[in-house]
């Protein structure tokens, strides 16, 4: 039921559609945009990510951060090595795992489109 009005909608506005001239109103509205703001936000932006990477440098908190992704790789990487898979191999537990990790980003951007 749901199939047939939506396509009887798509129809409707198919058939009932039209272009209203523009003759530059949208490029005329856009210059008129107050550029200062636009300005403002951007160097706001850079300003706190440049304060944001300031302050990881300052307080170690780069090497912190390296320590817990290696600890959490060695973690990954022993939990797999602990499986008894017979004639598996980790190298096919891994390229097992890449392929289900890309088949559902895969998933996830066509179902945005």
């Amino acid at each position: 039921m749901e199939n047939k009005d939506d396509e009887l909608l798509r129809q409707f506005f198919a058939q009932h559609t039209f272009e209203l001239a523009d003759n530059g109103f949208t490029q005329q509205v856009m210059q008129k945009l107050p550029r200062r703001l636009v300005n403002l936000n951007r160097i706001w932006v850079i300003f706190c990510c440049l304060l944001g990477v300031v302050f990881l440098l300052m307080s170690n908190a780069l090497n912190q951060l390296r320590m817990v992704f290696s600890n959490f790789v060695g973690d990954i990487n022993g939990w797999i090595a602990s499986i008894e898979l017979g004639i598996q191999t980790p190298v096919m537990v891994y390229l097992t795992i890449l392929t289900f990790v890309f088949l559902g980003a895969y998933q996830a951007v066509e179902s945005n489109r």
